[in-house]
């Protein structure tokens, strides 16, 4: 049996990726930050793309599960 994933993982992924990118304090207008985005009972991480706060999705998908979307962010950070 899988071990349940929580926003607390998906949170320290995202800030292990803003590590990576030498993003210290990632916001909504620091051009470079992932954020987690949460809608419609899914999940998904976006890229800020401009300083008005623009981001994009990093993974090109609709919000998707907790699961999905630790797995994706751990095969980025081992790409890194």
């Amino acid at each position: 049996m899988q071990n349940r994933i929580t926003e607390k993982h998906l949170n320290g992924a995202v800030e292990q990726l803003n590590d990576k990118a030498g993003i210290k304090n990632p916001a909504c207008n620091v051009v470079g930050s992932y954020l987690l985005s949460m809608d419609y009972g899914g999940y998904s991480l976006d890229k800020v793309t401009n300083t008005s706060g623009g981001c994009t999705s990093v993974f090109n998908c609709w919000h998707i599960s907790k699961r999905e979307l630790y797995n994706l962010i751990c095969a980025k950070l081992n790409t890194i």
